[in-house]
Order: C-alpha cells, then structure tokens, then sequence
C-alpha cells in the first residue's frame, strides 16, 4: 500500500493512514525493526490483579500447538484464564447472518454481489484504499465480535482476550470494544513461561464443539464453504458463484477493482489478507 516511506532523515516510518496493518513488513523485515505493539505485560497484570480474564482462541489455532483444540482451551485455564472459548463458535453465527445478508442481497439485485468482511486487513483496505467497494463488504461482525458478545452476555463483568495470528485484529479489537490481543507467539510464551505442556493437558470440557466449517473459517475457501452449506440447507439447489482474493498484493488489489466495476463475474467473493488464510498470518507459529 505504499505504507513505509524514508522521511528527510533516511529514518523508515510508517504511514498508519495508508497502512492495512495486513503485517507483511512484520513478517519481511530481515532486521526485526517493525514490532506490533504487545498487550501480553497488560494481560498478565490483569490476570495477578485477580481479574476474570476470558480467552477466545481462534480457528487459526488448530495445528499452531501440539495437540488438540480442547488440550489447548485447557492450557489456557492452567495459564491464568477464568474461562475460555472456542472463536470457531462466533464463526456459526457469522456464517448464519452472512449467509442471511447474502441471499438477501441477491433477491433484491441477482447482479450484484458481496464481500466477506471476516478479514480487518481486507476492511481497512477497502476503507482507506477502495471505496468503490464500500457496499459491497458484508455487514457482518467477524467471528471475535460474535465471540466477545457471547462472553459478555454470560460473563458481563468478564474481559475478553482474543488470542490469533492476527495483528489486523489489533485496529479491529480497538473499534469493536474487545478488551486484549495476543498473538499465539505470545500465548506460547506464556505456556512456556509457567512450563505448561499442551499435551499433558486433559481435554478442556465444552458443551459442543463447534461445527467442523466454523474451525475452517481460518483457510483460504473456508468462509466460502461454510456460507455455502448454510445457503443450500436453506435453499436446495442454490448455485453459489463464488471466487476468492487469496493474499492481498497490487495484483490482487487490481482484480478487486475489475469485480467492484463488474468486469470480472462472481456473487461471492472471499477475500483473504494472508495467502491460504489466517492460518498463515503474520504472527502464526507455523
């Protein structure tokens, strides 16, 4: 985005009014002098102040530990946290209302079409980048704001701390009132710090799992699945004509502007800040 620039003294700076926060310097720089600001001493302050401390671990996380998603919800709870809570579960419901929104949208204009809007790195593109694109983001809430209102709803006087790949979650966590980001960088280093072994850990109990295209939602089709399974359950025979943005770049950036003008064809269009997904973003483990 033309984010970084030299300023009169040669020194690098970044231009937070261009910038995505999609974490790609993040992740090039070759000398670590781009750092996300981290929130991990305000966290574990809160966590010695006694604090109820709610972790909402996101789909991204599976195959990011050693072990299960339920080995690693009840690491969590050994780490300090009072509760903890699958991400995947805010996806049900973003899928549910995305899915609602879409078809919506098609019975008042079959040639228009939609955007995901689970990604933040994608919405503040489009919000600083490509405002002909405006309309078509979906207007529905990511799967961490679903997440938070679900702990807020049980545990109203409980913060929230969304632990992902995500430094675009950052701005998002600011807009939509959640309390903490971690990165599982972060989240690692806590375990390690207090010699907790994911896979020595008992399965954390839960109600329910959530659904296996809700944990998906963190890969690239992910979203596409899900939205399309929700559509054909409620209309059978629905032909979804979907495509996918897989990593923004100028390339990508340009094809999003050929769909917004109506000269390249889809319905659905999943757009991905990080190439295969958040399961790749910039602060993953593997």
């Amino acid at each position: 985005m033309g984010a970084i620039r030299k300023n009169e003294r040669g020194v690098a700076e970044i231009d937070f009014s261009k910038c995505i926060f999609c974490g790609k310097c993040f992740m090039s720089c070759p000398f670590g002098a781009v750092m996300e600001r981290s929130q991990i001493v305000s966290v574990l302050s809160a966590m010695k102040r006694g604090e109820k401390l709610v972790a909402m671990v996101a789909p991204a996380a599976d195959r990011q530990f050693p072990g299960t998603v339920e080995q690693l919800l009840a690491a969590c709870i050994k780490a300090g946290f009072s509760d903890v809570i699958e991400v995947a579960l805010g996806a049900e419901k973003t899928t549910e209302h995305e899915t609602a929104e879409f078809l919506e949208r098609m019975e008042q204009d079959s040639k228009t079409f939609m955007t995901t809007s689970c990604c933040p790195a994608y919405v503040n593109l489009v919000g600083k980048h490509l405002p002909e694109l405006i309309d078509k983001v979906s207007l529905t809430p990511s799967p961490m704001v679903y997440t938070h209102e679900m702990v807020r709803e049980a545990n109203p006087g409980a913060k929230t701390v969304f632990i992902g790949p995500c430094i675009a979650k950052r701005s998002e966590a600011r807009r939509k009132g959640i309390d903490f980001v971690l990165s599982f960088e972060e989240l690692g280093a806590i375990l390690a710090g207090r010699k907790i072994d994911v896979l020595a850990c008992e399965a954390h109990p839960i109600d329910r799992p959530a659904a296996a295209t809700a944990r998906n939602f963190a890969r690239s089709c992910g979203v596409t699945e899900a939205v399309l399974a929700e559509a054909t359950a409620k209309l059978p025979g629905f032909q979804l004509s979907s495509k996918q943005i897989n990593g923004i770049d100028r390339k990508t950036c340009s094809m999003l502007k050929l769909y917004a003008s109506g000269k390249l064809p889809a319905n659905f269009l999943e757009v991905m800040a990080c190439p295969g997904g958040c399961v790749n973003g910039p602060c993953s483990l593997s």
